[in-house]
């Protein structure tokens, strides 16, 4: 079978499979497979395929025809990104077609992929942390990524979702890296360790997810104030001592001296957004730093949101998953897991 139709960077790296099962178990290291099947009638079968973890990452590189391919992971996050051909991604009720040189960003959950032709992609499996960490070496101390519905480790998001030359740019740094990890990988584990090439990865992945943060770089958001009005600095200083307990704009006003509009208006051209959300932002990072450090024998999820100021547990595991992409007793059993 001809492969001329797609242009897949790891083509040299990839290996035939006779059958789906083969393919299966070479893959599983990199995808949690569910299914991988022949689509067609007939038992004629074709895929190349290659397949590499690294401690934080795993990857797989495909090219094939007629297969449809059902991962269930309740641990990884996954990007896609297409090589050619005609590939359709599902995920929950969310339906989309993964172009050439175009990505999806899928969250943690079960996703399906088919193809009717001869088709490639290459997926990527992350820790929604583990992109977060890397996002904020990249960001103002300030930001935090956005919550709910904006959040792109919320649901499948297509990348670019319109024309982006930078994004279109972003995704061949991010190939061009793998490629060099999966052959170091295979050539020397040690090494690729000490190349720090997947935190380089991690970093392409957050400057293609989080697009805001490519307008830090070019200076066209705020961060928090250094030499400001000292005003704001005080209710900041506020923020982060009473972070446990009911904050409201009428309470912040009434330590300063700004009326609430002005409050509104400072908080949004020095910082960049309103004070309600930086407020839950400061929650969110705090329960992140409780939950990573805490003794889970000795401290419950319950105990670690009132101590963030949430008297609704359900909020905040909604608030924790929007902003993370887990909930906080993944978090909790992971320190567990470690000790």
């Amino acid at each position: 079978m001809k492969t001329g139709r797609v242009n897949n960077p790891l083509i040299s790296l990839l290996r035939p499979s006779s059958t789906a099962s083969e393919a299966k178990q070479r893959l599983e290291k990199a995808l949690a497979i569910h299914k991988l099947e022949n689509q067609t009638a007939s038992n004629s079968w074709f895929m190349l395929e290659t397949s590499v973890a690294t401690k934080s990452l795993k990857i797989a590189s495909i090219i094939g025809s007629n297969f449809k391919l059902e991962v269930n992971d309740q641990n990884y996050h996954y990007f896609l990104f297409g090589h050619g051909g005609h590939l359709i991604v599902e995920a929950d009720s969310n339906v989309c077609l993964l172009q050439s040189r175009k990505g999806v960003l899928l969250p943690r959950s079960s996703w399906r992929l088919s193809s009717e032709e001869s088709s490639s992609f290459t997926s990527i499996g992350f820790m929604p942390l583990d992109l977060i960490t890397a996002a904020r070496t990249l960001a103002p101390p300030a930001w935090t990524p956005p919550l709910g519905q904006d959040s792109p480790l919320g649901s499948l998001l297509k990348i670019p979702a319109q024309e982006d030359q930078a994004c279109a740019e972003l995704i061949n740094a991010a190939l061009s890296m793998i490629v060099a990890l999966v052959e170091l990988t295979r050539l020397d584990e040690e090494l690729l360790n000490s190349a720090g090439l997947d935190q380089d990865l991690y970093k392409a992945m957050a400057l293609i997810a989080f697009n805001d943060l490519r307008n830090f770089e070019l200076g066209g958001h705020k961060d928090e104030p250094d030499k400001a009005d000292r005003r704001l600095h005080l209710i900041l200083d506020f923020i982060r001592l009473n972070l446990d307990k009911k904050l409201s704009i009428s309470l912040l006003q009434a330590q300063t001296t700004y009326s609430r509009r002005n409050l509104q208006y400072a908080f949004k051209e020095q910082i960049g957004c309103t004070p309600l959300q930086w407020i839950r932002r400061e929650r969110m990072a705090l329960a992140l730093a409780k939950l990573e450090t805490s003794d889970p024998t000795n401290s419950t999820v319950k105990d670690i949101a009132s101590s963030c100021g949430y008297k609704s547990l359900s909020r905040f595991y909604i608030d924790f998953r929007s902003t993370y992409g887990c909930t906080p007793y993944d978090i909790l059993r992971l320190t567990d897991e470690g000790t």
